[in-house]
């Protein structure tokens, strides 16, 4: 039997399926059509309502999930699939507002009664119950009848649809029609509702009031447009339930276009509350949809409305929305005359709209709106004629601001990457900003925020033209697709999972999907933060894709610009114009742009062309390189002009003055920061840049100064770093090296001779451009000049004018990489010999302090204990490799020093001295120029420091007699004693006094342990330089207080001796103390014609000064034989009572150790100086000695007693000259002092009484007899 039979048979329970033999029968039609016949009536018992808000107190989580359909679902089924559209079977009862009715009455003869009580309820949902309290009360009993309610209302509405789907002859379609109105004008507008009722953070009575009118209007527009599409010859008649003030004409629309245009103005107003949003932050845009059930109310008008349109059964959506959208752009005022009489029943339009800017109101209303259109199966429909409309009010505006114009490009960015593109839309805009070319579009164009529009580089030139142009602009909407707007459980509606599969389906057809909104407002972020200008290149670069488009709107962009035009333009104009051939090369064809905006370029005056607007012309040109090689196009034009203005610009900036040099340095800057980021994003050199690297480097290296070099010296190491990147790379993937060699030639040719002429210079970066070109060398070495791997190397490690920094920054990077030592064993010859020189020169020139290139150093040490040669130094020393990097090169003169005495035969002797004496043979050369200049006065003192410890322990290997070039003789008179130092009327440089006061011990040390005694220059050398240098500074205790506070320094030549000064000393060390000593005797000490040398404090000084810090006696003992002769000349000739006391200290020290050690030889050697000491002045001061002597004894009386018959034969041979007898006096001395040697004395004194004649009967013969001499 027909679904659609009169017959009184009832079908088929839709409750109680048939069973599984009874359904083998039934086909696949008829089986879709129960299942939804059942999903009808559990429609109906569980309507569809919007809901956007979990409530978890009603305990209704469940049910909500359990309705089963969504509005989306529910009108897709009735739009796609017709059997929906006739439910077979309705309740016979139905529960409503608390009553029972027939089904087939309550359309007919209830419905008084029904609506009535609709109404009522409807007016408590609206405004409460005052039985319940607050109407926005969250309590939850009051919120269930609230529920309650609306689903009664919604319940009775789907009834009234679905007794018109049926074609249930209870509905009367001009009377439902009636009382629909009526349900519509009963209940008022949306737009009436308290904009409360829209707050994300109200609940309750609110939030079920305004979401039920969402329910309510979604409901009568779906039963309006059923009533249509089942009753269509009742419709013809045109029934008025609206009216526009702004539209004069007469009445000529459908009920579904009236409640359409209701809806939609309604939903406009609820927009407009939510623009400006109280408190959110500006940077946060504001949307249109309060909730997510306002965004699934606009897509389900949006595809109701649209699918109508596709049946020829209205206008589309952007044409219904067109009325509005033109409504409040023109802001007319009513065409109505206010006296004509209004009829009650109609609702005007438009409602109270308030909004601060119409256009940009409209403008945003539509950016919002559209991405809702990429869920249709057909995509996204663009709208440019509104946003034409609008932009050509906006742009007509006399009081048309920057912000704004930015607020309303914005929007037309972020439309444009849902719709297609349209050339009009550009061509409209072009002519407002040609005329503006030269405003910076800025807010406030006075302040420096103009300024900052100008990029400072090529590179962020280029990368702004890339952001403007950009694939993220385009597609990005209107190519992704996403989940569904409305979700199970959230935002929109309700809907189970068995409508997913059919929603899905076809949601996902075609473009299908609606990417989430967050993507625009990520892009509106951005967009924000360009001009107005910045946002017409962006809608450019996404309109003329289309090679079509732009053959179109070409000639309206050239016919723009001549050269009257052209040179017109500001600074900012020649920028913007700049950035617009820019955005158009990289849209359209970039050849035919490129070339167009050379030509531009080639209009500018050079003569007068400002430096600000040279920098634009470069960083134009370099961009459009970028984009050439983005293109895979060659430009060796482009290239071409930018090396001859950079030529041009280097020989003018070499002459320039201060002000024209500062301006011409940032073009310089330009050049090079373009020149090292194209080479940067080049995978090859096929494209000409070898001609980058231009004569213009050569020109202007030698007119930098310090700052400006060290800029072009990082720029030549990056390029060099990228060309040996990319030769690695191209060897890894087998490509050929296509003009690697050119590239190659143009560093060498234009770049090194250069760096080789600078490497005097301090300039750490120099280094690293060394060992770049070092590096180069084994791939690609120089083809014009005889240079390779091996002199580079030598020239910047050691060569003599290359600045020690140089070479230790050199070496440091160099000795880290293992190829690079490879290749020094196959291509230098002695490789670890030169890197030894290298080493020490450094270590010689460069101060250990806490700088980077002492840290240098310290890297190079590292690598140099690393050398075979050193380690079998070390191991030959048997010498533990030093941990201490600073103190390395003083303790390898002296590991080399041990092995060479470890040595045992003479052939290992020799060969030794050979290998390792050609180390130190270049240092006279390399300690020159410093001695020349005195300074500065930290590497002089280092100098000093590390010479003299070479000295000290290496001189024996330094100096062969058979070699007058060996060393040490050049080290010795270079250093130590020059030509000057014995000038005694020209004063020294205290800076070369201060390092030799400092480091002179080392040296006499060294030449201390040479047989100084047969070496006749070693000989001559060490009595210089006690000579020269003991008068030179002070000793520690000064003349007039010598027994005063110690100085706070050591005399060089008293600590020369320290070796001597120990508890065990060496003979070596003696030896030389007693040389240096009778060296200072004989040239501070010597007495001429009994009168003391002006120099004889100094010298005193200096013998106390070594006494005292003797710790040794039997050392100071030995000194006896060299320091007692003067001694006792001072003590016997000096009237001075300090030089008496502070000789008698002397001797004592001196009596003391000899009593101490009484070796037989030395007592021999004092016992002849005293004899010489009595034969010399007994005659001439018989006193005197006696004085002198008695000051002996009294410290030591054994060393006065072998004197005694000496001391007989002076007195006797004095009173016999004398010729007078006994001389009483001179006896009465000689009995004193015998009175003090014991009884050796005694016996002496008892043996001159025995034998005392009158002096008149004394003979000489008979005095001599009795006198016994031993």
């Amino acid at each position: 039997m027909s679904v659609d039979s009169c017959s009184m048979t009832p079908p088929l329970s839709p409750i109680n399926p048939p069973l599984e033999e009874e359904q083998k029968d039934i086909g696949p039609s008829a089986a879709k059509r129960i299942c939804l016949q059942e999903t009808v009536l559990e429609a109906q018992d569980n309507p569809v309502y919007f809901n956007c808000w979990r409530d978890t107190a009603l305990g209704r989580q469940g049910q909500r999930e359990e309705n089963g359909n969504s509005y989306e679902t529910k009108l897709l089924r009735v739009l796609k699939q017709p059997d929906y559209a006739r439910p077979a079977h309705l309740p016979t009862v139905i529960d409503l507002f608390g009553h029972s009715f027939s089904s087939h009455q309550i359309l007919s003869d209830k419905m008084d009664t029904v609506l009535m009580l609709f109404k009522q309820t409807l007016h408590k949902i609206r405004f409460g119950l005052n039985t319940v309290g607050p109407f926005n009360s969250c309590d939850s009993e009051t919120l269930a009848q609230l529920f309650e309610r609306r689903k009664q209302c919604l319940a009775f509405l789907e009834h009234i649809e679905c007794c018109i789907r049926r074609r249930d002859n209870s509905v009367r379609p001009a009377l439902l029609m009636d009382q629909l109105h009526g349900i519509l004008l009963y209940a008022g507008r949306m737009s009436e509702l308290p904009q409360e009722s829209l707050s994300s953070s109200v609940s309750g009575g609110l939030y079920y009031c305004f979401h039920f009118y969402l329910d309510l209007y979604w409901r009568l527009i779906t039963i309006v447009h059923s009533l249509e599409a089942t009753y269509p010859t009742d419709f013809q008649q045109r029934r008025q339930i609206s009216r526009s003030f702004l539209e004069p004409e007469e009445f000529n629309h459908t009920v579904f276009a009236q409640l359409v245009q209701l809806m939609l103005w309604d939903l406009v107003v609820i927009a407009s509350w939510h623009q400006y949003p109280k408190g959110s932050p500006e940077r946060v845009p504001a949307t249109p949809f309060p909730c997510s059930c306002v965004e699934a109310l606009w897509f389900l008008l949006i595809q109701l409305v649209e699918w109508r349109s596709e049946q020829g059964l209205g206008e589309s959506f952007w044409m219904s929305l067109h009325h509005i959208l033109q409504a409040i752009c023109t802001e007319e005022g009513p065409v109505l005359d206010l006296e004509e009489e209004i009829d009650c029943d109609v609702i005007l339009n438009p409602p109270n709209l308030k909004v601060m800017d119409p256009s940009l109101f409209c403008l945003w209303l539509l950016q919002h709106v559209s991405p809702l259109f990429t869920r249709l199966s057909k995509g996204a429909v663009s709208n440019y004629h509104d946003v034409q409309m609008i932009l050509k009010k906006c742009l007509n505006s006399t009081n048309l601001t920057e912000g704004t114009l930015q607020r309303y490009l914005i929007s037309c960015v972020l439309l444009s990457t849902i719709w297609e593109a349209d050339s009009c839309l550009v061509v409209s805009l072009w002519e407002y900003f040609y005329l503006k070319l030269n405003s910076s579009f800025t807010s406030n164009p006075q302040s420096v925020e103009g300024l900052a529009n100008i990029s400072k580089s090529a590179v962020h030139l280029y990368q702004r033209c890339k952001k403007w142009t950009s694939e993220h602009l385009d597609g990005q909407v209107h190519n992704q697709c996403s989940k569904p707007l409305i979700e199970k459980g959230r935002g929109g509606s309700n809907h189970d999972n068995r409508d997913d599969f059919a929603v899905a389906l076809w949601i996902n057809e075609g473009c299908g999907g609606v990417p989430p909104l967050t993507a625009f407002y990520t892009k509106r972020e951005w967009l924000s933060q360009e001009t107005s200008f910045g946002l017409f290149l962006c809608l450019l670069g996404q309109h003329l894709k289309q090679a079509s488009e732009w053959k179109q709107v070409k000639g309206r962009f050239y016919s723009k610009f001549h050269q009257r035009r052209i040179q017109q333009l500001s600074e900012m104009g020649l920028y913007n114009l700049t950035c617009l051939f820019l955005t158009l090369a990289r849209t359209v064809d970039h050849l035919d742009v490129g070339s167009k905006l050379c030509s531009l370029y080639d209009m500018l005056d050079q003569s007068t062309l400002s430096f600000g607007k040279r920098s634009i012309v470069w960083m134009g040109t370099f961009s459009l390189m970028f984009i050439y090689l983005e293109k895979d196009t060659d430009f060796r034009q482009l290239i071409e002009k930018m090396v001859e203005a950079f030529s041009t610009t280097c020989s003018d900036f070499s002459s320039a003055g201060v002000e024209n040099r500062h301006k011409l340095w940032k073009l310089i800057e330009v050049y090079m920061d373009a020149v090292q980021e194209l080479l940067e994003v080049s995978t090859n050199l096929q494209y000409s840049q070898y001609l980058l690297i231009c004569p213009g480097i050569s020109t202007l290296i030698p007119s930098c100064r310090e700052s400006e070099l060290r800029s072009v010296l990082m720029f030549v190491q990056s390029i060099i770093s990228w060309f040996r990147q990319l030769i690695k790379n191209q060897e890894k993937s087998g490509q050929a090296a296509s003009h690697c060699a050119d590239f190659a030639d143009s560093l060498w040719c234009h770049v090194y001779p250069l760096v080789q002429e600078l490497s005097t210079s301090t300039t750490s970066q120099l280094a690293d451009v060394a060992v770049s070109f070092c590096q180069m060398s084994i791939d690609y070495p120089p083809s014009l000049t005889k240079d390779n791997f091996s002199t580079i190397f030598q020239h910047f490690s050691s060569g003599d004018n290359v600045n020690p920094s140089v070479s230790c920054r050199f070496l440091s990077h160099l000795l880290c990489d293992d190829m690079i030592t490879c290749h020094l064993e196959r291509s230098v010859p002695k490789h670890e010999e030169t890197i030894i020189k290298a080493w020490i020169r450094c270590s010689l020139l460069i101060p250990t302090t806490d700088s980077p290139s002492a840290q240098q150093l310290q890297a190079v040490t590292r690598s140099v204990l690393q050398l075979s040669e050193v380690k079998k130094i070390f191991q030959t020393a048997d010498f533990p490799v030093p941990d201490n990097f600073d103190a390395c090169i003083t303790i390898f003169p002296k590991v080399i020093g041990r092995a060479y005495r470890k040595l045992e035969t003479w052939s290992d002797k020799m060969q030794f001295r050979s290998e390792v004496t050609s180390y130190f043979g270049d240092i006279p050369k390399h300690v020159s120029l410093v001695l020349k200049n005195f300074g500065p006065a930290d590497v002089l003192n280092n100098m000093y420091r590390v010479v003299g410890h070479i000295v000290k322990h290496c001189a024996s290997l330094l100096f062969v007699q058979s070699q007058p070039d060996c060393p040490l003789p050049s080290l010795i008179n270079s250093m130590i004693t020059p030509h000057y130092i014995f000038k005694t009327d020209k004063p020294v440089n205290s800076t070369f006094l201060s390092a030799v006061r400092d480091h002179l011990h080392l040296f006499v040390q060294g030449l201390g342990r040479m047989d100084y005694m047969k070496t006749a220059y070693v000989h001559r050398r060490l009595k210089d330089i006690v000579t020269v240098y003991l008068p030179k500074f002070p000793v520690k205790h000064q003349a007039g207080s010598l027994m005063s506070t110690m100085s706070l320094s050591v005399h060089p030549l008293v600590a020369c001796l320290s070796e001597s000064y120990l508890s065990i000393s060496s003979e070596e060390s003696i030896k030389l103390r007693h040389f240096i000593l009778h060296v200072v005797v004989e040239q501070f000490l010597a007495v001429k014609n009994m009168t003391l040398p002006a120099s004889h404090t100094l010298g005193l000084s200096f013998i106390a000064e070594a006494l005292q810090m003797t710790i040794n006696t039997e050392v100071i003992a030995s000194d006896c034989p060299v320091l007692l002769p003067s001694i006792l000349e001072y003590i016997l000739l000096t009237d001075s009572s300090s030089i008496q006391q502070y000789t008698t200290v002397l001797l004592q020290k001196l009596m003391e150790a000899n009593s101490i050690h009484q070796q037989q030889e030395l007592q021999c050697q004092i016992v002849t100086i005293f004899e010489q000491f009595v034969t010399t002045y007994f005659k001439l001061n018989s006193e005197g000695v006696f004085r002198t002597l008695e000051k002996v004894a009294i410290l030591n009386s054994m060393v006065i007693v072998p004197l005694i018959p000496k001391l007989n034969y002076s007195v006797l041979e004095v009173e016999t000259k004398r010729g007078v007898g006994t001389d009483s006096k001179l006896r009465s001395k000689y009995i004193s002092l015998l009175k003090m040697l014991g009884l050796e004395g005694k016996e002496e004194i008892a043996k001159l009484e025995a034998h005392s004649v009158p002096s008149n009967g004394l003979t000489i013969g008979s005095r001599m007899s009795s006198v016994s001499w031993e």
